[in-house]
């Protein structure tokens, strides 16, 4: 029997009227954890859980970690160099990390900046 297990953050929001809190809900099985991203990537405090959750996820022995970020509509530099960060600290455990569902603007960004040619970095869900 596969066990899943649900874990909800909610960053708190900056000071900017404009900018949503990073909200992260986990679901984990033996396979794979899986972390669903809502609101704005900002890197910095806002998105220390993230790093914070994809670390323990790593600790506990995750091979594969999917960042689903459909429901992530701005990403800022730090925000994209935290999942750089990620993807190294994935690597260096022997784990993967997958970006699945950016919406057409962060998949532009990715483009531009190569990412996709050093990060798994896919359309659809996984």
């Amino acid at each position: 029997m596969q066990s899943i297990f649900l874990i909800t953050f909610a960053a708190s929001q900056r000071s900017d009227e404009n900018t949503n809190a990073l909200i992260l809900n986990t679901k984990t099985s033996s396979l794979r954890a899986e972390i669903e991203l809502s609101g704005d990537l900002w890197g910095g405090e806002q998105s220390q859980p993230l790093y914070n959750e994809v670390t323990r996820l790593l600790e506990a022995g995750h091979k594969h970690i999917i960042l689903d970020i459909k429901n992530v509509f701005f990403a800022n530099s730090s925000g994209v160099g935290l999942l750089i960060r990620l993807h190294v600290k994935a690597e260096k455990h022997g784990a993967k990390i997958t970006i699945a569902n950016p919406n057409p603007n962060l998949k532009k960004v990715f483009e531009t900046m190569n990412l996709n040619q050093v990060m798994h970095i896919v359309s659809a869900s996984v």
